[in-house]
């Protein structure tokens, strides 16, 4: 998913650590966000799809922006943070949203998002 080219070695940017890779993801990929968590003692589940986009900006470590199409963004953050949803998603190539629903559906987990 890295842009090759633009990938570097360096310094984390809030911890001490002896390396990173820094390498933003590749433009105009179909992506899968998700996340799985347990929270108030069950677990929850939740996937959207986006595009990624060109950044506005650079950043460091592994980034993208992605654009999503069918969702209310401030409104699914909302959702999202009302859910417990904790930090480190996962990003995936591809389109997986439903692949994930139905298996959050096979294993009784709470579908959040």
């Amino acid at each position: 998913l890295c842009e090759m080219p633009a990938s570097k070695m360096s310094e984390h940017f809030n911890i001490e650590r002896p390396a990173v890779v820094d390498a933003p993801i590749r433009t105009d990929r179909a992506v899968t966000i998700a996340r799985l968590w347990h929270c108030d003692g069950a677990y929850q589940m939740m996937a959207f799809e986006g595009r990624t986009i060109a950044p506005r900006r650079e950043l460091t470590g592994n980034t993208a922006l992605v654009q999503v199409a069918d969702r209310d963004v401030p409104r699914l953050f909302d959702d999202l943070c009302h859910a417990g949803l904790p930090h480190h998603i996962v990003m995936f190539d591809g389109t997986h949203r439903e692949s994930l629903r139905c298996l959050a559906r096979m294993m009784r987990i709470n579908w959040v998002a």
